[in-house]
């Protein structure tokens, strides 16, 4: 009987502990014992009908033994249960705690979309200001953060008289962000072996003459090209007549080919302004050309030296703005060669190499070196590279293909909206004569700064795929995304030359006061046309992942690209955007950030 209540009491000593369903679970313990016989009956007393007494049981050993049994068995389904119960509660807990934590995700993304709401909506208004300030007909911008489209629209018109709304997938002439393309021609061939950046360049287009400086010779080589360091002229020949330290004339040691050159270039000039009516006077298209020296490109503003103004009441009053005819070339050129002869014989206007002139006519010689280092002429070669790079909308901007979205170009005469005179400018396919939309520009862009940030040690994403290589190799967009202290656009600018990119380097001069980021960025300014393409990179970050080795968390770098970029296309020329596209990139950095 001890053994027997022995059992009776362990049984139930489990049942205790769980206190909910105690009284349920005793006595079915008590009616499973009694059934088995292990437990004394009690029968009633006839003579005390109030009281009991035990009669034991007929098979002591018997009921040893099954009390035994039982006891185990309830002991086990006890522990069962309680153990069942607790992983419910465990269950019941952790349950509550992810719906806790989805909750808080759901209340995360609902902030994360009301600050990008806020984000689209200041970015909107910023275009619509720089839209009604300059008076122009329409613009298309679009905006990615980390790789992503944030935003993308359009505003005004495609088409002014035809009433064409403008929008994101409006195709217009991307002008100089031409440069920033063909720079990735350059650096593919590097990168293959094909092409030396300080290697004369004589030694890849051999027509080109080699030039001299104060009467010494001086090597012009593909590094100086892409940074804007080689001398060469821009549009304006204005320098051919100035007589300063800087500049190769007769008393100072210019060739006699050079002098032929500047005779013939003046000869040629005063014969088109007797015989060319269309001369273009101060009231035509060409005074807004000369706004593009005032755009936020510095490499057009460094076209004005000092005393700038003077000369050009001077130009004003004899009526001399035949310097920038070239801007508004018609004829079409069959071919790179041909292009350089428009300016290879003009004396350079400083030493290779040691001051920054901004060119788009040394961009012109890189298209020639291309074609000599690739074996192909310019233009397919470009092709087969917007191809790889994914840019559906991105080509040569020729008149006879049927390209649709294409924008009408304007400028402005007497303050009044005109469509834009026809331009041909195969001439300069490299430096400036691409077409595009903001959606190619951004993925460009995106691209770059995915070759920028790549680093071997990204073995794989956060999904656990293995990261594919950038279209160029890091070292190189380093090099290219690297200010060159020779090439600063002006003596008070931030800005600086790379290699086919404008940098800013990051600035910090005093404690809680102005920091300037790191961006890179390209302008452009076309007959009719304003472009910007600016990237700013986020500071390398790191995210927590977890290792499967030792359950532990291990950082790991975010994967590329991890920035903003901001295209912006406009269809008016002179036009500066760089600052408009750094306010945008600035506000949407400030809505993303986590």
């Amino acid at each position: 009987m001890a053994c027997n209540t022995f059992f009776y009491r362990t049984a139930t000593s489990y049942l205790v502990r769980d206190r909910s369903n105690f009284s349920t679970k005793r006595r079915l313990a008590i009616g499973v014992l009694n059934k088995a016989e292990i437990l004394p009956k009690r029968h009633v007393n006839t003579a005390h009908p109030g009281r009991a007494h035990p009669i034991h049981g007929r098979n002591p050993k018997y009921a040893t033994i099954t009390g035994f049994a039982v006891g185990i068995g309830i002991t086990a389904i006890a522990l069962y249960t309680s153990s069942k119960e607790k992983s419910e509660r465990v269950n019941c807990a952790e349950q509550v705690k992810k719906e806790d934590h989805g909750l808080d995700d759901i209340k995360d993304d609902i902030d994360y979309k009301i600050k990008l709401d806020n984000a689209i909506r200041k970015a909107k208004d910023c275009l619509i200001r720089k839209r009604d300030e300059m008076g122009i007909p329409g613009m298309s911008v679009a905006v990615t953060v980390d790789g992503k489209e944030m935003w993308s629209t359009g505003i005004g018109f495609s088409d002014v008289e035809n009433r064409v709304k403008c929008h994101s997938h409006t195709v217009m002439r991307i002008a100089s962000i031409s440069k920033s393309l063909t720079m990735v021609a350059v650096a593919r061939l590097l990168e293959e072996g094909k092409l030396n950046l300080d290697t004369p360049i004589q030694e890849y287009v051999p027509s080109f003459p080699e030039k001299t400086h104060k009467g010494e010779k001086v090597t012009i080589t593909t590094r100086h090209l892409v940074s804007h360091l080689s001398g060469i002229r821009h549009y304006s020949k204005e320098y051919l007549e100035e007589k300063n330290d800087d500049v190769d004339d007769k008393k100072s040691g210019t060739t006699q080919i050079e002098e032929k050159s500047a005779t013939e270039v003046s000869n040629q000039e005063k014969a088109d302004k007797e015989k060319d009516n269309s001369v273009p006077s101060e009231n035509t298209p060409n005074r807004d050309i000369d706004n593009l020296k005032k755009s936020e490109d510095g490499a057009i503003r460094n076209d004005d030296s000092q005393g700038g103004k003077k000369k050009k009441k001077k130009r004003k009053a004899e009526g001399q703005d035949g310097e920038y005819k070239e801007f508004l070339i018609k004829e079409k050129c069959d071919s790179v060669t041909e292009a350089l002869k428009m300016f290879q014989n003009d004396p350079l206007k400083h030493k290779p190499g040691t001051k920054y002139a901004y060119t788009t006519h040394g961009w012109t010689v890189v298209s020639a070196v291309v074609e000599a280092a690739s074996k192909e002429k310019f233009v397919p070669h470009m092709k087969q590279i917007f191809k790889e790079l994914g840019l559906d909308k991105t080509g040569p901007d020729e008149h006879e293909p049927l390209i649709y979205n294409r924008t009408r170009y304007y400028n402005r005469k007497d303050g009044k909206l005109m469509n834009a005179p026809y331009v041909d400018v195969s001439y300069k396919w490299a430096g400036g004569g691409f077409i595009s939309d903001v959606h190619d520009l951004t993925k460009f862009g995106n691209a770059m700064l995915y070759s920028y940030q790549y680093t071997d040690n990204q073995h794989a994403t956060s999904e656990g795929t293995k990261l594919l290589p950038g279209y160029l190799k890091p070292e190189t967009l380093k090099t290219m995304w690297t200010e060159v202290k020779e090439a600063r656009t002006t003596p008070k600018s931030e800005q600086y030359s790379g290699m086919g990119w404008f940098v800013v380097p990051e600035t910090a001069d005093h404690g809680c006061c102005r920091h300037q980021q790191y961006y890179t960025n390209h302008t452009g300014g076309a007959m009719g046309a304003s472009s910007v393409l600016l990237i700013l990179p986020s500071a390398p970050q790191q995210e927590l992942t977890d290792n499967s080795k030792n359950t532990s968390q291990v950082p790991r770098m975010l994967t590329p690209p991890q920035g903003v970029v901001v295209a912006i296309l406009a269809n008016l020329d002179g036009v500066g955007m760089r600052s408009l596209a750094l306010e945008i990139a600035q506000i949407f950095q400030e809505a993303t950030r986590k």
